[in-house]
């Protein structure tokens, strides 16, 4: 009996609904990969360096512009550092500094959860921070993030 297409093995991979489906997905992929947008909080704000410090409580990773329903937020994670007995005596200064280092203000936020998990190689053991970026003042080209002994939760231009 000579071998045709009806003859094919009933393994799932060669199912033709299976065939079209992964092929479509693979287009998908590809296409969704093409598309990019120019008009987020990166290209506008791309001037301006970002960095980050830590306490010897808290690890500051860098942070990232974000837009969220068009608001702009300096968005990052932190994590305890090891030894640190609590982390709940801390919170984050953003520090929007000139070209010169001149602080041109300064807000303080929290993160969140205030008391971070002891350290461990597990990702889930780190904090999040979501800073809403109030206003970018005139030359501002550096914003660090700062971890710092518990303050007033404040945003105070300088």
């Amino acid at each position: 009996m000579p071998r045709g297409i009806h003859s094919m093995p009933s393994h799932p991979r060669y199912h033709p609904v299976t065939t079209i489906f992964f092929a479509c997905l693979a287009v998908a992929i590809v296409l969704c990969g093409c598309v990019s947008t120019s008009d987020g909080p990166n290209s506008e704000y791309s001037h301006i360096a970002l960095s980050a410090s830590s306490s010897p409580s808290v690890e500051v990773f860098s942070p990232r512009f974000r837009s969220i329903d068009g608001r702009v937020y300096l968005d990052g994670s932190v994590r305890r550092a090891f030894g640190a007995k609590s982390t709940k005596d801390s919170s984050l200064q953003v520090d929007f500094l000139s070209a010169e280092g001149a602080l041109l203000a300064t807000q303080i936020m929290a993160f969140w959860p205030a008391e971070l998990p002891m350290r461990t190689s597990h990702r889930y053991n780190e904090g999040h921070y979501l800073v809403p970026v109030l206003e970018i003042f005139v030359g501002t080209t550096r914003i660090e993030v700062r971890a710092i002994a518990k303050a007033i939760l404040s945003s105070t231009p300088r």
